[in-house]
């Protein structure tokens, strides 16, 4: 790097500057630390900065001695816990007046290795939000303990002594009314309720007592044991299908008029998905019979979010619905990398015990392939490809599913948006299979291209789902009244 390109720089996530004019500054560990736990990043000595943008270059005189106190402090177990530098990690830029910049890069550390905290003290740990370092609250300690263990704390029987008294009971009557439908044989339907908590290891013999474990709070808790073992538990689901308006729904898990555990927010949402996405999904005795895998990979985003999810760090989970897109967002990060969730194969949820559960419910079988089936499903019905993204500061994961398309290809050829709406426009009402017959494509295509054109709001429906559903251009009287 040339002295020059400094001045292009300013503090961010990955940036900080420090003018350390003497000697190494005691902070330099702090943002040492918290580039470790967070995203990596580099620390510049020798920068003077003002309104974190570069102002000067008075350097540091003798780069090598600041090199081996670096080394040399965080080599020592009473300084710092862990070290992630060698000489490789340092740079010097030499500087007109003779002196120079020292570039330091700090890699993140794999989510085994975190924390690394400072003095021999677990909770002088730090972290890295925009351009500023901050201690790690009890929470995100936790949360780093529980991403050593992979997944344990939710496996694990709560530390508050709560029972089976802290279940919702409405909750934990869908629960099974909706395991019968769908996986009847897996427990024993005649148990009493303690009994079938029992069977399904969401209670367990703890020093005498029966005690719930921490996944079963979560899964079918009231929300005062919720938050007791969670408290910064929160799942949002909102749906605003009109630009211009904050929302027309929305299901938080704060509101006081709901007890809204993760199976109570996930059975609302997936039942309101039916009126959002395109050609809904239908449940026939707990078998999904209509075939349509839009609503299949609504779900799997729905059940991943949800088992990945950082209950223990932030905001657990935000959903939010619009005609074009629907967008998840969980806290934390993943335990694998973006390639490897779309490629498939690779199964390593962070609450294990809630994938247990849906599993249960057979809404998950885990084996790695949810993320890359719910992108073969929208590549399926000829939407654009998901959008997966990892995020730091604060750390989050982002999927986005857009409910939108320009045409569908067909081989060599592409079936015209133009054509599909002139031949809706001319009809007085048009079904699914004379458009295929029509435009001679297999059923599967012409529903990718109507369930895109409905989820852009240029045609509408007679509102049957199935048998007798007519298409109609947008803003026709599809009843002809």
């Amino acid at each position: 790097m040339e002295y020059k390109d400094l001045y292009k720089l300013e503090e961010d996530l990955h940036t900080e500057f420090k003018l350390a004019r003497t000697k190494v500054p005691l902070d330099f560990y702090e943002t040492y630390s918290a580039f470790a736990n967070t995203d990596g990043g580099d620390i510049y000595l020798g920068v003077e900065e003002e309104n974190e943008k570069v102002k000067n270059l008075p350097g540091v005189a003798n780069w090598p001695i600041y090199q081996k106190a670096i080394l040399d402090t965080i080599a020592s177990k009473d300084k710092c816990s862990k070290s992630v530098l060698d000489d490789s990690s340092f740079e010097a830029i030499p500087l007109p007046n003779g002196r120079f910049v020292l570039r330091i890069h700090v890699n993140e550390l794999p989510r085994n290795d975190k924390p690394l905290y400072l003095n021999g003290d677990f909770t002088k740990a730090y972290i890295r939000r925009e351009s500023g370092d901050y201690p790690a609250s009890k929470s995100k300690l936790i949360s780093f303990l529980n991403d050593v263990r992979q997944g344990s704390y939710d496996f694990s029987v709560n530390s508050f002594g709560l029972g089976i008294e802290s279940v919702e009971k409405e909750s934990l009557r869908s629960f099974r009314k909706l395991l019968q439908e769908r996986n009847p044989f897996e427990i024993d339907a005649s148990l009493d309720d303690e009994g079938f908590l029992l069977g399904a290891k969401m209670l367990r013999e703890s020093e005498g007592k029966r005690l719930l474990t921490n996944g079963a709070i979560l899964m079918l808790g009231n929300s005062d044991a919720i938050s007791t073992v969670y408290p910064t538990f929160f799942l949002d689901y909102q749906e605003n299908p009109r630009e211009g308006s904050r929302y027309d729904y929305r299901l938080c898990s704060i509101d006081s008029l709901t007890h809204c555990n993760v199976f109570d927010f996930f059975q609302t949402v997936r039942n309101r998905a039916r009126t959002m996405l395109p050609a809904p999904y239908e449940i026939e005795n707990g078998q999904e019979v209509s075939g349509d895998r839009i609503f299949e990979a609504f779900t799997e985003a729905l059940v991943n979010g949800l088992c990945n999810a950082d209950y223990l760090s932030g905001a657990s989970l935000l959903l939010v619905a619009t005609p074009r897109e629907m967008l998840f967002r969980n806290s934390g990060k993943p335990y694998i990398s973006v390639d490897d969730m779309i490629a498939g194969g690779t199964s390593e949820p962070r609450n294990t015990e809630i994938m247990r559960f849906f599993r249960l419910l057979r809404f998950s079988q885990r084996t790695g392939y949810g993320v890359s089936n719910i992108y073969s499903a929208m590549r399926e019905y000829g939407y654009p490809t998901p959008s997966l993204s990892i995020h730091s500061s604060p750390d989050y994961t982002e999927l986005r599913l857009f409910l939108f398309g320009l045409g569908v290809q067909i081989g060599s050829t592409k079936l015209s948006v133009q054509e599909v709406l002139s031949v809706i426009a001319s009809s007085d009402g048009i079904g699914q299979r004379e458009l295929t017959e029509r435009f001679g494509v297999t059923r599967k295509t012409m529903m990718g291209m109507l369930n895109a054109l409905l989820a852009s709001g240029q045609i509408r429906t007679n509102g049957s789902k199935t048998k007798g559903r007519l298409y109609y251009i947008q803003g026709t009287n599809p009843y002809g009244k």
